[in-house]
Formats: structure tokens, sequence, C-alpha cells
């Protein structure tokens, strides 16, 4: 069965990268490549508009102010046609059109429902944060190597756009969510990522967005309450 593939690619002031991660996307057989432009002060609009003029699949939406990747990620998604959804970051220097389909062909062969991505790469808020809290709550998702990817590819049945905040919350947004709605979750190596590196500043709000995403989730779906009455039962 031919499913249709899109790949979002969420931008901020990517002009340096843009090119290159829509040149290798274009080498995939997805049916439509969404460019969320959030906010951009340099090129990237204009980049992404010199590659929609020459593919009718690439498709550019322009946010008037930086309203961060999550939301970037919503509104590509609600612009998006594809039962298979690939998530991919625009800042990755070394892209190749692999990682791709490294993230959708598990999908595409029903194995999985959710595919992360995986790479060599360490990162602080993933390993003293992120990984600590998974193994706390949900141990079944530590062996998680990449949890905060926002290289992943899922099927739309297991996304939900009514959760989806304004930051990088990955976990909160995509992740639990996907696992509470029974997804087969797996990662795939995609080799060596370059990407820009972040400072203090942006990986503490990172972390903020992360942790806000995580137990918003939690406490939406009553998860506490729950512990609390599996607790009750213990005492009684």
């Amino acid at each position: 069965m031919h499913q249709k593939i899109s790949i979002i690619i969420p931008a901020y002031n990517e002009e340096k990268t843009i090119g290159k991660v829509i040149k290798e996307a274009c080498k995939t057989q997805a049916s439509e490549i969404i460019i969320v432009d959030d906010g951009s002060s340099d090129r990237t609009a204009e980049i992404v508009t010199n590659f929609r003029d020459r593919d009718k699949r690439v498709k550019l939406f322009r946010n008037r102010f930086n309203l961060g990747p999550g939301l970037a990620r919503k509104r590509g998604l609600l612009k998006s046609k594809g039962e298979l959804i690939i998530f991919f970051d625009a800042d990755i220097k070394n892209v190749e059109a692999r990682m791709f389909e490294s993230l959708v062909n598990p999908l595409v062969k029903n194995k999985a429902d959710l595919v992360m991505a995986s790479f060599e790469n360490f990162g602080r808020v993933t390993e003293f944060f992120a990984k600590p809290l998974l193994k706390y709550f949900f141990p079944e998702l530590a062996w998680l190597k990449q949890p905060l990817s926002g290289l992943f590819a899922i099927k739309r049945k297991f996304i939900f756009p009514e959760l989806i905040g304004k930051g990088h919350r990955i976990m909160g947004d995509f992740l639990l969510p996907a696992y509470f709605k029974g997804a087969r979750i797996t990662e795939v190596d995609i080799g060596e990522i370059k990407h820009k590196k972040r400072n203090n500043q942006e990986k503490s709000q990172q972390a903020f967005n992360e942790c806000e995403g995580f137990f918003d989730f939690l406490i939406k779906n009553n998860y506490f309450d729950r512990q609390k009455y599996e607790l009750d039962k213990i005492a009684v």
C-alpha cells in the first residue's frame, strides 16, 4: 500500500544549512516537503522559495514572529497531508537523503509507529536530565539513546496536535503520547550528526521546555492520581 510521506522542517535563521537539508530531502520519495520559517530575519525564506520554484513538493509557511520549534512543527503538521510524517531539523550540516529514508523505512514496512534517530552525540540535557527522568518514571523507555532528538518519523494517528507546545518538547509532545497510545517505538542509527552548537542559555531553555512538556502531559493524563491510587491500595 502506498502511503504518502510528509517531511516537516522547522527553521529559524538557518540560511547556512537549510539549502542542503532541502536538497537532500528532495532526493527522497516524500510527497511533500514543508518548511516552516519561524520568524527568521536572514535569507532562510528566500532560499526555500528558490527550491519551491523548482520542485512543487516544497512548500513554505512563514510565521510572522518566532514562536518556537514546537509551534512550528505543529503548523507544518496541520498543513501536511501524509500518513507518515518525518520531522527533521534545519541545522544539520552533514545531512544525507539516506537519513530521511532510514527514519521512515520502519514505518513503511509497518515494523514501528514511531522511529527516533540515534546518533553519537553527547548532550548534557539528554544525559543529565532526559534520560534520568525517563529512567525514573518510564524505565521501559530508558533504552532510548536520543529521546530529545528533533529527527524522528511517526504515523499520523499517533500524533496529537492539541498537546504540542511552543518550545522544544519532544518527550511530552510526541514520545509519551505515542507511548501511552500503544505505539511501537524504535530507534535507528543514522550516523554522525553535525549541527549548530547551542549555548548554555539555549540548553537551559530546552531543559525547561522539556520538563514543562513532560509534566504537563503527566498531569493532564492524571498520572499522579493513578500512582496515588496504587499506593492507597498497597496501604490497605
